[in-house]
């Protein structure tokens, strides 16, 4: 009987039936055996539905939810987290892909005697377009310390990368739902009261720019509810602002007046590390050269 840890592998989907597989299949190949997976269709008017149970019923590994009707963000993950069995969850969402190692790494990073006390792993990405092309990366503050910095300008952490003990939901709560747009951001900080922070230096996801992101179509909606979580860490959480992240959250507040495209751009200048040799990715079929896992910050 094995010792490894279970991870429960939280998916929740809309409408992305022409990139599901491909994530899905990222999970099915990892090196890492035990999991399981929780998949929630959430109201998908495409044939979204009809590729889940092709993989459920070829892996019997995967559990699925079909909802009728579109739950928002916060409230999906939570009737998925609902089910899990695990000592981990890990979220990925139906457009990305992971990288082989990307849970044996980090399991094996969290299982040591050490780490006890970190209770949300993430780590780097490679960045890929919506036709599987590479387009640059995109990396994360490291120590916990950097990540509590990182709050009051950005998210210290991509949801696909994530790996959250189970006991951190049970001591914490799940999701606030009246997050919709940040509701990772106000959990990584109302975790970050009990948990240490972390995130790998290797690079194990590979996260999809396509258009669809929610980050780019409801830009305005999006930084208010930052600032609201920001808002709250202070009030409630107990975190101290310094005197750089108050002139963050000022600049954060101004950028919700700007034109996306504009304030987009900037982000990209300033936190992506954009590829100048883009090449194709690996998924659905086409073939490539490998995309390994790039150890360090380079």
């Amino acid at each position: 009987m094995t010792n490894d840890p279970l991870v429960s592998v939280l998916m929740l989907n809309q409408n992305n039936r022409r990139f599901i597989g491909e994530a899905i299949e990222s999970v099915v190949l990892q090196t890492y055996s035990r999991w399981e997976m929780i998949i929630v269709e959430n109201g998908s008017t495409d044939d979204s539905w009809e590729v889940i149970q092709d993989w459920a019923n070829r892996e019997p590994r995967i559990q699925t939810v079909r909802l009728t009707y579109a739950a928002n963000i916060p409230a999906g993950r939570n009737l998925g987290s609902a089910r899990v069995q695990g000592d981990y969850i890990a979220t990925l969402d139906s457009d990305d892909v992971w990288l082989p190692e990307r849970l044996s790494r980090q399991t094996e990073f969290m299982e040591r005697s050490e780490n006890t006390g970190i209770g949300v792993c993430g780590a780097n990405c490679l960045l890929i377009d919506g036709e599987g092309l590479g387009i640059g990366r995109k990396e994360f503050p490291r120590t916990d310390a950097a990540c509590r910095r990182a709050f009051w300008y950005r998210n210290p952490f991509c949801q696909s990368t994530t790996l959250v003990r189970k006991v951190c939901f049970d001591q914490c709560g799940i999701y606030d739902e009246s997050f919709v747009l940040a509701e990772d951001l106000e959990l990584w900080m109302r975790l970050g009261q009990v948990f240490r922070l972390h995130n790998a230096p290797e690079r194990l996801v590979k996260f999809r720019l396509s258009g669809r992101n929610v980050t780019l179509r409801k830009h305005r909606e999006m930084i208010r509810q930052t600032l609201r979580a920001r808002r709250l860490a202070s009030a409630r959480y107990g975190y101290s602002i310094s005197l750089g992240g108050r002139v963050a959250f000022g600049l954060t507040w101004c950028m919700q007046w700007l034109p996306p495209g504009f304030v987009h751009r900037l982000f990209n200048r300033w936190v992506l590390r954009q590829g100048t040799n883009p090449r194709r990715v690996p998924g659905n079929g086409a073939r490539s050269a490998p995309c390994p896992v790039v150890l360090g910050n380079k």
